[in-house]
């Protein structure tokens, strides 16, 4: 197994199929019960990594904002599996912007806003799920972020099912709160979200890193690059700064 950092926009395609298939698995399974206590369902929320008016075509595009890792073959001939991350400052100001209450709550008492990492979608292709491709893609983009300055990182994910929230746990995640989605409106049937938080420096010692990163390629001028765009009101400034200036004869 190789990994890689990639530009996103140079697989896009591929980033697209991906997140479909994501989404297309989780909404056929529903979350059992597990050993685990979660806490409380909150009685509200916006999704925290995503905008509440993206139409689910913008949602499965790769994002600018976002340092993409592709777990391929040895050879090099099929992508086995990626995993997409980005800082939370990046798509906001703070965790004044964030909700629920008692999810922001929970994040602050863990990890500073600017520190914190938020992962947008893990997949691998069935075929390779009896290799640790899952495992070696998070703990090398843990080790990505921890060289950019992250703290910690949150996972939220749509209709979570009982295999994925074994598999956060078995990593290291932390429950730190369960609660519904609104988008889907009032007698839908709600699905839950439940969000994750990991200690990028416990996941940093874990005894498999190593192992990880021996194929593993970070370009970190180009992880670099990425983290310096962000959505938001510099790029609005930006925008309006270029439309102010006059035409050029």
């Amino acid at each position: 197994m190789q990994i890689r950092l990639v530009r996103g926009e140079e697989y896009s395609g591929l980033i697209r199929d991906f997140k479909r298939r994501l989404k297309a698995e989780t909404q056929r399974l529903s979350l059992s019960p597990t050993d685990a206590q979660p806490p409380p369902t909150l009685p509200s929320a916006e999704l925290l990594s995503t905008e509440a008016d993206d139409e689910d075509e913008d949602a499965n595009e790769a994002r600018p904002i976002a340092q993409y890792l592709l777990a391929t073959t040895e050879d090099g001939s099929e992508v086995m599996g990626i995993i997409e991350a980005f800082f939370q400052d990046q798509m906001r100001e703070g965790y004044h912007e964030m909700g629920p209450e008692a999810l922001v709550r929970a994040l602050e008492a863990r990890c500073d806003f600017s520190k914190l990492a938020v992962v947008e979608t893990v997949y691998v292709l069935p075929r390779f799920r009896r290799q640790p491709v899952y495992l070696y893609l998070y703990l090398a983009m843990s080790q990505l972020f921890r060289e950019l300055g992250a703290q910690g990182s949150l996972c939220v994910m749509r209709d979570s099912v009982a295999a994925l929230h074994r598999l956060y746990l078995s990593t290291g995640g932390h429950l730190i709160a369960t609660f519904q989605d609104l988008e889907q409106g009032a007698g839908e049937g709600q699905s839950t979200m439940a969000a994750y938080y990991f200690d990028l420096e416990t996941l940093c010692a874990h005894p498999r890193l190593q192992r990880a990163l021996r194929n593993c390629h970070l370009d970190m001028e180009l992880a670099r690059d990425t983290y310096n765009w962000k959505y938001g009101p510099q790029e609005d400034e930006d925008e309006a700064e270029a439309e102010a200036e006059p035409e050029q004869p």
